[in-house]
């Protein structure tokens, strides 16, 4: 009995520690082979999308049309949702980075027009599917992250604080989101002026303070 409940915590523990390396694995731990790695995965997938639509693309598309075996995909990335994710994250990371190295409103939400719109194939496909949802909250997330460094840090607002900051951050963030998926996928879009509407109606006025 006791050898058996010895087998038995072994195994969880043998268990537990093979997801958290397999998370890790995910999450980009190996570093620069492991992330040339998933971009390569990456680029099949959004070149696959661009052609095909995403409905019924699957693993077995994307592996052999990046030539790797498939025990190589689920080391990196549990599905393909988690694969969408993933390249919706690397889309925004440059602004996301930029926002916080440099608080300038109107260039972080140009940069972020631009991913938007430069990415309007890949986008329209995931807006049109199922994993709309994920894609819309995903990138709200990295916005409302731009945001806060910018209020935070750069903008505050002493009358604007815990709760009710935290709501007009989330109204920016998903209102911001869907108005640049209705408006970059439009492949006439005047970019710049976009980005200075956006800026003037956040902050009030040109240069004025945000929210």
């Amino acid at each position: 009995m006791a050898n058996g409940r010895a087998k038995h915590i072994v195994g969880m523990l043998l268990s537990n520690t093979l997801s958290a390396t397999a998370r890790r694995r995910r999450a980009g731990g190996g570093g620069a082979m492991s992330k040339s790695t998933k971009e390569a995965i990456a680029r099949a997938f959004v070149e696959l999308v661009g052609e095909r639509g995403i409905d019924k693309l699957s693993v077995t598309d994307v592996i052999s049309r990046c030539g790797m075996a498939r025990q190589t995909f689920y080391y990196y990335f549990h599905d393909l949702d988690e694969l969408t994710g993933w390249c919706i994250e690397q889309t925004f990371s440059d602004v996301v980075a930029q926002g916080e190295r440099n608080c300038d409103p109107l260039a972080t939400v140009e940069l972020f027009v631009d991913r938007v719109a430069e990415n309007r194939v890949l986008l329209n496909h995931l807006v049109l599917s199922p994993r709309r949802a994920d894609v819309e909250h995903i990138t709200a997330r990295c916005l409302r992250t731009c945001f806060e460094q910018l209020v935070r840090v750069e903008n505050p607002r002493p009358d604007l604080v815990g709760p009710a900051l935290d709501t007009a951050l989330s109204l920016y963030a998903y209102g911001i989101t869907g108005l640049l998926f209705e408006r970059c996928l439009q492949p006439d879009l005047d970019r710049a002026a976009l980005a200075h509407q956006i800026v003037d109606i956040v902050y009030g006025a040109p240069g004025g303070r945000c929210i």
